[in-house]
């Protein structure tokens, strides 16, 4: 369960990063990232993990919020609370960053799942209005993360020219080295692993059936980059998403038997309860 002073710590980075107009005096959170004594999350290795403007799987809310701050000084910052959740501090699931001209999201950010410490499994930056040469693009991709594991034309099919390149996919380990392609049924390609149910926005797997209904069971072992932008000689819009499947797996998991424990307890204390009740007969 995410613990008392790790909520305060976030709530009083919302306060923070949503006044705007005082950017320039914004004070980053102490982030204590000293994982609790019993909590039996286990992180990707982290500074070798990929990133997104710096942010990798792994980091905490706090690192995570505070880098994407400084590129983003003037967003509007909305935390989404999971109001339900069975303990009496609420988590976050992730955060909506976004622009304060219109309101289009500019990042979506996604934490695991309580009781382990909460840290970002998932990061998805949108880039408008880049103006940017095609092939200029390719080589700084390309410069920034490897050669590709996958190029694909804007609907995903295979390509071998560049200039038809509008997918581009990465597939890593928890150790952040290359992975092998895996072998995918019916002709399909490492592009079905690309997206996580098609949304964007934050999620924050929290049992066992959820997470392998998001996950195919061939992409579940892998961290996943992908980068999509129109095949034109100048591209305007991209976007990108990272995520790391094992992590929200095991989150998942380790929430899914918390809640059931949870479940039990409440009703064995309920059974318990009911025996102490004399009936007026």
């Amino acid at each position: 369960m995410t613990s008392r002073k790790s909520v305060l710590i976030l709530s009083i980075l919302i306060l923070a990063i949503s006044r705007n107009a005082k950017a320039q005096a914004w004070t980053p959170p102490d982030d204590h990232g000293n994982q609790p004594a019993g909590d039996p999350l286990k992180l990707p290795e982290v500074a070798k993990m990929a990133d997104v403007l710096g942010v990798r799987p792994g980091m905490s809310p706090q690192e995570a919020l505070q880098i994407l701050h400084q590129q983003y000084p003037k967003d509007l910052y909305q935390e989404m609370k999971v109001t339900w959740w069975p303990s009496v501090q609420k988590p976050y699931y992730g955060f909506n960053i976004l622009n304060p001209v219109g309101g289009q999201p500019d990042v979506y950010l996604s934490f695991t799942a309580p009781p382990s410490r909460q840290v970002v499994w998932r990061i998805v930056r949108y880039m408008n209005r880049v103006n940017v040469n095609h092939g200029t693009l390719l080589a700084a991709l390309r410069q920034k993360y490897g050669k590709e594991s996958y190029a694909g034309a804007e609907n995903g099919s295979p390509v071998n020219d560049d200039r038809m390149i509008g997918q581009l996919v990465w597939i890593f380990d928890e150790h952040g080295a290359r992975a092998p392609l895996p072998a995918l049924p019916n002709g399909e390609t490492i592009f079905a692993c690309a997206s996580i149910n098609g949304s964007p926005q934050p999620i924050m797997p929290r049992s066992d059936d959820e997470a392998h209904s998001q996950f195919r069971t061939e992409c579940a072992p892998y961290v996943v980059l992908h980068v999509g932008f129109s095949p034109t000689e100048i591209v305007m819009n991209t976007v990108t998403e990272l995520f790391d499947g094992p992590l929200a797996l095991r989150t998942a998991h380790a929430a899914d038997v918390w809640q059931k424990n949870g479940a039990e307890r409440a009703r064995q204390e309920a059974v318990e309860k009911s025996k102490q009740n004399k009936p007026a007969l």
